[in-house]
This record gives C-alpha cells, sequence and structure tokens, in this order.
C-alpha cells in the first residue's frame, strides 16, 4: 500500500514527465492565445507609456516569443525559491506545472512582453527579498529587489498593489531602516529616467507620471457579468474559481501548519499569502482578470506546493489531473 502510495505522489513525479507536461501545458497555452485571444489578454490599455514603447520594440513574432522566455523565467524563480529556501520538506520541479496552470491557465497575454516581463520581476524581487533573510546587511539585494518591483509597477500601473508589498517584505525579513530608506529609494528611481526621456523629447516634466496614474484602472465592486466577460464565459469563472478556493485551502493548510515550520518558510508563506489576498482584493475592486488573477495564481504557487506535500493522497492526485484537465478543456473551448 505505501508502495501504491509513492507512486501516486506527485510531488515525486519523475522530472522528465514534470517538463514534458509543462513544456506541453506552455505550447498548448501559447497556441490558443494565438489563435483565439480572450478579449481581456489585450493589455494595451493596461500599460504604461513606459510598457507600451517596450512592446513597441518588438514585432509580434519577437514579442510572443520573449513573452514565453520571461514565463518560463518565472517558473524557474518559483521553483528556486521553493527548492533553495526549503519552502517544504521536499524539493520537486512541480512548481513549473503549478506555475503554468495557476498564472496562465486562466488567461495568458502573450502578445504583452512587458506584463510577462513585470510578473518576472516581481518574483525575482520576491526571491531576493527571501534571500537578505537572517544576513546583516544587504544593501544590494534589498535595493534590486525594491527596483525591480518599482520597474514591474512602471510597466503595469495596476500592478502597484502587489509591488507595493516590497515594503511589507521589508519588515517581513528584518531589514534595518537604512535598508528601507535605500528601497524606497529604488522602488521611486524607475521614474526618474522616464521622465527626463520624457522632457527630451519634447514633454513636460511630470507629463510621464500624470499618464501614467492615467493609466490606473478606476476602482469599484466587479460585477458577475463583468467577469464572465473578462474571463471569457462561465468556463473561465469556474476555472478562475478553482484556482481561488485551491488557493484558499493552502492558506489554511499552512495556516494549521505553520508551528512546524522553519522560520524562513514560515516568513516566505506569510509573504505569498498576504499577496494572495492582495490579488484576491485587486480582482474584486475592478482590476482586469489578466493582472489580477496573474498575482493570485504567483501567489498560490508555493501555497498549493505545500498543501499537496502536506497532504499527500490519491485525492491531492485527482484534484492535480483535474486542474491540467479544466486548463486543457479550457484550451479547446476557445480554439476557433
Amino acid at each position: 500500500m505505501a508502495m501504491y502510495q509513492r507512486k501516486l505522489d506527485i510531488i515525486k513525479q519523475p522530472i522528465p514527465i514534470i517538463l514534458g507536461t509543462y513544456l506541453l501545458l506552455i505550447a498548448l497555452l501559447t497556441y490558443r492565445a494565438i489563435v483565439s485571444p480572450l478579449p481581456c489578454e489585450d493589455v494595451t490599455s493596461l500599460l504604461s507609456p513606459v510598457g507600451g514603447w517596450f512592446d513597441g520594440l518588438f514585432s509580434p513574432l519577437w514579442g510572443r516569443v520573449l513573452s514565453v522566455v520571461m514565463l518560463l523565467a518565472s517558473s524557474v524563480v518559483f521553483t528556486r525559491i521553493i527548492s533553495r529556501y526549503s519552502i517544504s520538506v521536499i524539493r520537486s520541479f512541480l512548481p513549473l506545472v503549478l506555475y503554468g496552470v495557476l498564472v496562465c491557465g486562466l488567461v495568458f497575454a502573450v502578445g504583452s512582453p512587458a506584463l510577462q516581463l513585470a510578473l518576472f520581476l516581481l518574483a525575482r524581487s520576491a526571491e531576493l527579498m527571501v534571500g537578505s533573510f537572517k544576513r546583516q546587511t544587504m544593501y544590494d539585494d534589498v535595493m534590486c529587489a525594491s527596483f525591480y518591483a518599482g520597474l514591474a509597477a512602471m510597466l503595469i500601473p495596476d500592478l502597484i498593489y502587489a509591488a507595493l508589498l516590497v515594503g511589507f517584505q521589508c519588515l517581513l525579513y528584518r531589514r534595518s531602516l537604512r535598508e528601507c530608506v535605500a528601497g524606497a529609494v529604488m522602488f521611486l528611481l524607475p521614474i526618474v529616467p522616464a521622465e527626463f526621456v520624457g522632457w527630451m523629447a519634447g514633454g513636460r516634466v511630470g507629463d510621464v507620471a500624470t499618464q501614467w496614474f492615467g493609466t490606473l484602472s478606476p476602482l469599484h465592486l466587479t460585477s458577475v457579468p463583468a467577469l464572465m466577460h473578462d474571463c471569457g464565459g462561465l468556463f473561465g469563472v469556474i476555472v478562475l474559481g478553482v484556482v481561488v478556493l485551491l488557493g484558499a485551502v493552502s492558506a489554511v493548510v499552512f495556516v494549521a501548519a505553520s508551528g512546524s515550520m522553519r522560520i524562513r518558510a514560515r516568513k516566505i508563506h506569510n509573504y505569498f499569502t498576504t499577496l494572495f489576498v492582495v490579488g484576491l482584493l485587486m480582482l474584486l475592486l475592478g482590476i482586469s482578470p489578466v493582472v489580477s488573477a496573474a498575482v493570485i495564481g504567483m501567489s498560490a504557487v508555493p501555497l498549493v506546493h505545500t498543501y499537496f506535500v502536506r497532504c499527500p493522497g490519491v485525492g491531492n492526485v485527482v484534484l492535480y489531473l483535474v486542474l491540467l484537465a479544466l486548463v486543457v478543456l479550457r484550451i479547446a473551448l476557445f480554439l476557433k
């Protein structure tokens, strides 16, 4: 019986199976996003002037290639956070697949490298902050993490709510006041060269900041019809609901098991649980699912991985297969 359970343990899948599933999933998601994009996957209205300029640097083909590369890089960063910093007692490559399912299974704006770059910057920022824990002075890590978070918000203004959590991380990982001040300066730094370039092009100082604030989505309680439209119909809302429910259950499992976790692992979970709540608030307050669902999915990756580790069994294997099946069905339903 024990041997049978080990064979069904999704955490301990052979690396070739995980990599094969991951690459096939990304290929299918990319094909669906190119052939039959959803209305909300057009993120032109969500881009800041800097984000629009960045997207304009690439042809449609190279923009899609870069988007997929950034997706691969982000999933590797999350896998490294979970494996390198002992966030769970078992090391696994499963976060690769979880990132593809949870972050891109609902919406995947493959045509915007700026969005995928912003998500990668947030992931890299979180990794640097984790690495600074239990070290006396880490100006480099704190300043780089803050700069990456500020740059992510500079590209996609609606990500500002997630990017501001870099300040929460400074408190969570016990950074000094001087490090926090240096981080705050670096967070605001991306606006300086953008304003300078805008001024050199004939604009006025402050035009870029004004346009940035103008791109922020107005906050309002979302409605069910609007959510169904942005998610591609009822099936999209179901997929989103499954992801949210799984993330919430995983957060509860973390709270129950937090007493037995190492300090670093507990702090990492605290941050991603907070980010998960922020992502839910973004979704409820009318932020486009292409941004808010990505934040929810990113934050859920470590939580769901811990859930699968802490609660092994046949039920989780079925749940994992259902997640994959939902994403594949969504791809099939929206192919023209």
